[in-house]
């Protein structure tokens, strides 16, 4: 299970490195462009996450609940930064959208290194091949 994540977040990783490129040379349409792609693609892998992955996990692992609960907790933060962030993109507010990114990508690459470390136990304590 953690190396499909970890290739999720890798092309989430190169979304969000679009996005961050285009912000950077002031390019709006690509910088609305790849952004409306980015939050699409992040929407959906955390709904996949929210309703696949973590409530599987939570019932047969109920020590790692309160991780869970955490993950879950995150990606509504995410979904609303998001939001801010569109908000900002919406106004022509590039300079402001760009640091929220920042703050954004810093936060969110540290969750996913929180989700695949428990992934990786979760699946060395499977027994699942690396």
């Amino acid at each position: 299970m953690k190396d499909s994540i970890a290739a999720a977040h890798h092309k989430l990783d190169a979304l969000l490195d679009e996005t961050r490129s285009a912000l950077q040379a002031g390019e709006e349409g690509r910088a609305r462009a790849s952004f409306a792609h980015l939050r699409a693609a992040l929407e959906a892998h955390f709904d996949q996450e929210d309703s696949l992955y973590y409530p599987s996990i939570r019932a047969l692992r109920p020590d790692l609940k309160k991780a869970v609960e955490g993950f879950l907790a995150a990606h509504a933060k995410f979904s609303a930064r998001l939001a801010e962030i569109g908000a900002s993109l919406d106004t022509d507010a590039l300079a402001d959208a760009e640091r929220a990114l920042e703050a954004f990508g810093t936060a969110f690459a540290s969750h996913e290194a929180s989700e695949e470390r428990v992934l990786l136990a979760l699946d060395r304590d499977l027994g699942v091949p690396r």
